[in-house]
This record gives structure tokens, sequence and C-alpha cells, in this order.
């Protein structure tokens, strides 16, 4: 959980909300959530899960306290063992931060938001947290990482559907499409939107973010378009990741088309999704984000402990 939870509560502090944001600053043996994961909680409800059960529950008591009080922090260790006063027996311990923001922090969350739209990981101190009194504090409970960038290409039934169910799941969102006569840009609220030539791809990767890319379009040439302007993007506009859909002999036709280019054929991940035996756009669009889900969370991503 990264930009999301901060940008829901820079929009309830604007409001005159005041909101408590949940940390797991340190976790041991099993648990249902690790170092990093937040959860911000308010009078309107809640953004993200610190693990749900009896440990979540705890939490929520904690930051209800915590709103009803003049303090600022606190702090809260909670076994899941099974022993007599653990709340779970998952095997495992962990450790909450929970720190209230109110309307005069406003500012501070504002400037946070523009570092992290400008693709910067962010440090957080231990005040910043509600953790002084921990000390063991590990890493990825002081850092966010910015949303990557998730850029869906082609905005037929399988485009549309993946943008639907992307919506919740920590992406930074945009949308190409080349017939722009179709297409209202109030259907999608949640992306910026980049219609015309496949030329506009390079703006639309724009970003310090870390930059995926699926395309998904009505017609192979559309496709071959779109991975010449992808190959002759400069080093650092570079995708990260990039899924094409198609069978096996539209896949074919591209990449017989692409063998003068430099596309790095091995960051190309086709036919795009997992082999769940997806039919309809939803279901494809679940492999897709699976895929990607599983990519963003491997060993060695900034973003495998969250």
């Amino acid at each position: 959980m990264s930009e999301r939870l901060w940008r829901a509560l820079a929009q309830r502090l604007a409001q005159g909300e005041p909101c408590v944001v949940a940390s797991v600053v340190h976790s041991r043996g099993a648990t249902p959530r690790g170092s990093g994961s937040r959860m911000l909680i308010g009078s309107s409800g809640t953004v993200g899960s610190v693990g749900g059960g009896q440990a979540e529950a705890r939490v929520l008591d904690q930051a209800s306290r915590l709103l009803a009080s003049s303090e600022r922090s606190t702090t809260l260790a909670l076994r899941l063992d099974g022993s007599a006063d653990a709340v779970g027996v998952c095997g495992g311990q962990m450790r909450f931060a929970l720190r209230r923001w109110s309307v005069e922090d406003s500012a501070i969350i504002d400037a946070m938001l523009r570092d992290l739209a400008q693709g910067q990981t962010l440090s957080l101190d231990a005040d910043s947290l509600g953790a002084t009194a921990i000390d063991d504090l590990v890493p990825d409970a002081l850092q966010i990482q910015p949303d990557p960038r998730l850029l869906i290409c082609g905005l037929g039934h399988c485009g549309r559907a993946l943008y639907e169910m992307a919506q919740p799941l920590d992406f930074d969102l945009a949308v190409h499409d080349a017939g722009s006569e179709r297409l209202d840009p109030h259907q999608f609220p949640e992306a910026s939107l980049w219609l015309g030539p496949p030329e506009r791809l390079q703006a639309a990767l724009a970003t310090g973010r870390q930059r995926l890319v699926v395309l998904l379009n009505r017609d192979y040439p559309t496709d071959v378009a779109q991975l010449r302007v992808l190959a002759a993007l400069p080093h650092d506009l570079q995708p990260d990741w990039i899924g094409l859909m198609g069978s096996r002999r539209r896949l074919a036709t591209v990449r017989d088309a692409l063998r003068a280019t430099s596309l790095d054929w091995s960051r190309v991940h086709a036919p795009v999704g997992l082999a769940i035996g997806a039919q309809t756009p939803h279901e494809i669009a679940i492999s897709i984000l699976g895929q990607l889900i599983a990519w963003r969370h491997r060993p060695e991503s900034p973003r495998s402990a969250t």
C-alpha cells in the first residue's frame, strides 16, 4: 500500500477529518502482513489492511482511542503464537506504530505526494510513523515506494476490463488508444488519457516511476507500430515490463515484422497473462494482473516486502 493510502489521507485532511495511519514496523515469523504494510483509519472508513483478523481488530481499537485522545502517536505489540494472550496462531509476532494526522499536517502530506508523483522513493523518520519508542525499525517500514505507471494500450473489451480491475491495486494508470473518436474521457477518471498515434507513448512513459506497458490492441499492425516506438525510446524511458496479447500466429507475425528493431524480446511477455484458462475480458484482466503482481513482488523488487 503506497500512494493510494496517502492520497486518501490528503483528501480526508482537506475535508477536516483527522485520521490515523497504522504501520507494521516489525514482524517476525509467520504473520499475515510484513513490515511496511499500512492502514488508514478514520471516521469515514479504512483504506488498506495490516493483516485482518484479531490483530487488525486490536489495531482498529487502538486507533479509535488515539483519535479520541490528545496524543499524537502510540505503539502496539502483538503475539500470534497461540499463547494465552495471543491474537492468532500463525506463529509470529508483530509490532505496529500508529500516528494521528490532523488538518495542520496537510502540507506535509501534499509535499510527499508531489515527490511520489515524480517517482521518488520516500524515507520517513520514526516520528512520522509514530514509532519513536521502537529502536529496531527495518527499512521497509520507513520507505514509501511510488506506484509504477501501468500504461494500457488498446481500449477494447480487454483494455477496459484491465483498467477497471487495476484501479485498487496500487498502479499509476495511463491508457492509450488510437481510435480517439470512440472514447469518452469521462469513462477513465482514474487514468491519464493519451489518444492518437503510437508516438504518443513516449509522452505517456515520461515519468520517473517504473513503467509497465500492456498491449491489448484490436489489430497486429497497431502492435507493431507501438513496439517500434517502444524499441526506439531513450534508455531512461524504456519500459521495465511489456506484455503483449495475441495468439501464437499473431505473435509470430508481430515478431517477424520487428526483426530489424532493437526490441529486447526477453522483456516482452507474450502472450501476456498467467495460464489460467482465461476466456472473458475480466478473466483475461485477472490473469494479466496476477502476472504483474508476481513481477512486482519478486524477491529483487523494492516493493516485495509490502
